[in-house]
């Protein structure tokens, strides 16, 4: 009750002691705007300022991945064409429907379910301040369905054309990826004192720095790890430059499948293929 007058919105929890924070918040917020009018509410800017900020934290208390952080802040920006000027409450299932016509049109239903929970987590981060009474965002999101798209693996041979066109590395760090199932940021931090040549086998330190036992004797990943050149210097085992690890690993190899796909030009056979 606000000056004589009832209000009533989601609280989006069931956590009793977060509903209470949330119910507290939100009613100082229509006290401030009950008596201030428009300047009691927030614009979107300000609180993505204050979200970052607060994305910052998270990351650096272990709350939060860096890569989840990157990836968050790359959504807003995407969205930020269609959320230019707007207060957080004029953020609605309206303007979200709006949004996601415009960005059917140019990107797949995975990237803006990627971008709506970016958005969602930004609306939670205002719920939490009380600076709105529900987060819309939620609803939105399950109303947005992905697409199945049958996957065709690559022909061996299209690989190999790929493999050969690799610069530096890539090549070998490709097929070591085939054999052992390792993903990519694994392999492109691999150090070379990984390697159990006497086993022939890989300690994997991977999320949460869990450590797991690779075997190198399949698909003869050993043996293309043995014949690698060692950087003096580098403990790195694919390494490019002057002993540096792979930033792009992905885009890079990406490319020469492009580079690849060229080779039909010249009478080559070829059937392009996504690198994830």
């Amino acid at each position: 009750m606000v000056n004589g007058r009832q209000y009533w919105w989601s609280l989006d929890t069931n956590d009793p002691a977060l509903a209470r924070e949330r119910q507290k918040a939100g009613k100082a917020r229509l006290v401030a705007e009950a008596k201030h009018g428009e300047t009691g509410k927030r614009a979107l800017d300000e609180a993505i300022e204050a979200w970052q900020a607060a994305l910052a934290r998270d990351v650096k208390n272990g709350a939060l991945g860096q890569k989840t952080k990157t990836r968050y802040l790359v959504s807003i920006k995407q969205l930020a064409p269609y959320l230019e000027g707007k207060a957080l409450t004029d953020i609605d299932l309206r303007l979200l429907s709006r949004v996601v016509e415009a960005r059917e049109k140019e990107v797949t239903n995975a990237t803006i379910k990627r971008d709506l929970v970016a958005l969602s987590s930004l609306m939670n981060f205002a719920l939490d301040k009380g600076w709105i009474d529900a987060n819309p965002v939620l609803a939105k999101l399950g109303r947005v369905k992905e697409g199945k798209h049958p996957i065709a693996p690559p022909r061996n041979e299209d690989i190999d054309r790929a493999l050969a066109k690799a610069p530096g590395m890539l090549g070998p760090l490709a097929r070591v990826a085939m054999a052992t199932g390792a993903r990519l940021d694994e392999l492109v931090t691999l150090k070379r004192d990984q390697i159990d040549h006497a086993r022939q086998q890989l300690v994997i330190v991977g999320k949460g720095n869990k450590r797991r036992v690779l075997d190198l004797r399949v698909m003869n990943a050993y043996e293309i790890i043995a014949a690698l050149p060692a950087y003096v210097g580098s403990p790195f085992v694919f390494w490019h430059d002057k002993g540096e690890p792979y930033r792009n690993a992905s885009s890079n190899f990406a490319n020469n499948v492009v580079n690849a796909a060229a080779a039909k030009e010249a009478g080559l056979p070829f059937h392009r293929f996504p690198v994830s």
